[in-house]
């Protein structure tokens, strides 16, 4: 973990995103004491988005509302 003073993030916070990007964590430190931490975004495993769209339209098979299929709801809504 790097840390970096308020005033360093500052001048240096157009390259943050990229170096978080790559796993870089930081702690913003002002008079000695971390204020802020600036790190990158967990990803769900498997988040490809195939993958995901595959999920969802097998979780989509079979949806009713009160007995009328899904795809059916959604083609009488653009009549």
């Amino acid at each position: 973990m790097v840390e970096v003073s308020v005033r360093d993030a500052g001048q240096t916070l157009a390259e943050r995103p990229g170096r978080a990007a790559t796993g870089e964590q930081v702690t913003i430190i002002r008079d000695g004491e971390a204020v802020a931490p600036f790190s990158p975004v967990d990803h769900p495993a498997g988040g490809d988005a195939g993958g995901i769209i595959a999920e969802l339209r097998e979780l989509r098979r079979g949806t009713t509302h009160g007995g009328v299929a899904l795809r059916g709801l959604i083609e009488e809504g653009r009549r």
